[in-house]
């Protein structure tokens, strides 16, 4: 799959699971993202604190220290001083958190995530950050 338009970009993933954390990352830099795979919002928050400035989060629903995706994105931003393009990743179907991700205004992508959707995902995140950001 070609994800051209994403090359160059700057993306975090957020999991608190190892696996899924490199599984995400690894198919991100393929597409030529500049990818950092975190897996707690500290760490993530120390990238930021370092000078990472991501174009695009993607963020699981369940962090440690019951933490959401939607809170740690929350967090982020403020560290940015930003909000930049978002998506959050979970495995939980349940209404509640349908409606939760509606409110937000963060895109949702449930799990098991195929290629083809996070690209597209990826995709829509990357335009509307074009579209949104501030001219010089």
């Amino acid at each position: 799959m070609r994800a051209s338009w994403l090359a160059g970009r700057a993306v975090l993933v957020l999991d608190d699971d190892p696996a899924n954390c490199l599984a995400m990352s690894a198919l991100i830099r393929s597409w030529h993202a500049e990818c950092r795979a975190c897996e707690t919002l500290d760490e993530a928050l120390q990238r930021v604190a370092e000078g990472y400035q991501p174009d695009i989060l993607v963020v699981d629903y369940r962090l440690r220290d019951h933490t959401t995706g939607y809170q740690a994105i929350d967090a982020i931003s403020v560290a940015l001083g930003h909000r930049p393009g978002a998506l959050v990743v979970t495995g939980d179907t349940a209404p509640e958190r349908i409606r939760e991700g509606l409110a937000s205004g963060v895109a949702l992508l449930h799990k098991p995530v195929g290629e083809s959707a996070l690209c597209q995902a990826l995709e829509l995140l990357s335009r509307d950050n074009e579209r949104l950001a501030p001219i010089s």
